[in-house]
């Protein structure tokens, strides 16, 4: 579907499905919003319960020191794994990082206006660049630090004998 408001040739969004504003798979039209984050005000949890978020508070709990070190410590060792992983020659991570700067870097963005604190673990350069290209190496890094780790204990091993304790 098109927006005939927008002239031919410009960039426009698309709807998917029943084409409807707010309709699932939606993609925004021009002048519309992209990425902005909002906190829902109300969830359904089901049975005539619900939660309800208090925007600031969630807020101030997603900036808190605690919260903000905890991210930068998942940053930093995801980080770490991208620059030990990177496979590149050492003549050309001179070539192409003459200053000697590591191929990959963190930067942590805490704006008090933003919903939520973020790290971004990127290239850092064009070595950077290149490994990643040649190598995955941020996706390897991220694949090595899940966000939800398993607790231990738990595993294949445990859960069949626990299904076992149930059927008998």
């Amino acid at each position: 579907m098109t927006n005939p408001e927008v002239p031919f040739g410009e960039p426009q969004g698309m709807l998917v499905g029943e084409g409807v504003q707010g309709g699932w798979g939606e993609i925004p039209l021009v002048g519309e919003s992209h990425g902005a984050e909002s906190l829902p005000g109300r969830i359904d949890l089901g049975g005539g319960h619900f939660m309800v978020l208090h925007p600031a508070a969630f807020r101030t709990l997603l900036h808190s020191p605690a919260v903000v070190d905890e991210l930068t410590a998942r940053a930093k060792d995801i980080c770490d794994h991208a620059n030990n992983i990177s496979a590149l020659a050492p003549e050309t991570l001179q070539r192409l990082s003459p200053n000697g700067d590591p191929p990959y870097d963190v930067i942590i963005q805490n704006e008090p206006d933003s919903t939520r604190a973020r790290a971004i673990v990127g290239t850092a350069n064009m070595a950077g660049i290149v490994s990643d290209a040649h190598g995955a190496d941020l996706l390897k890094a991220v694949a090595a630090f899940p966000s939800d780790p398993v607790p231990s204990g738990i595993g294949p091993s445990s859960v069949a004998a626990q299904v076992h304790e149930l059927e008998t």
